[in-house]
């Protein structure tokens, strides 16, 4: 009797455990773009910012951050 409740309790055990390694969280990576210049605050700057830190710096994305492009690795 008492080995098969160690068993069962094992079993959740492990079945929770393992069920937490499934939940990942992906840390993003930023950076400011080493390419763009000036003041980054309207729509075309956005764009732009997103552009080259696509094309030019080969990362992921670019948004304006605080005024600054900033590039998602």
């Amino acid at each position: 009797m008492a080995w098969k409740t160690l068993f069962v309790l094992c079993f959740f055990l492990i079945a929770a455990l393992s069920s937490q390694e499934g939940v990942v969280k992906v840390e993003e990576c930023e950076k400011p773009s080493a390419l763009f210049s000036g003041v980054c605050v309207d729509k075309p700057a956005n764009q732009q910012c997103d552009y080259l830190c696509r094309k030019g710096e080969k990362l992921l994305s670019g948004s304006c951050k605080n005024k600054k492009c900033v590039c998602v690795c």
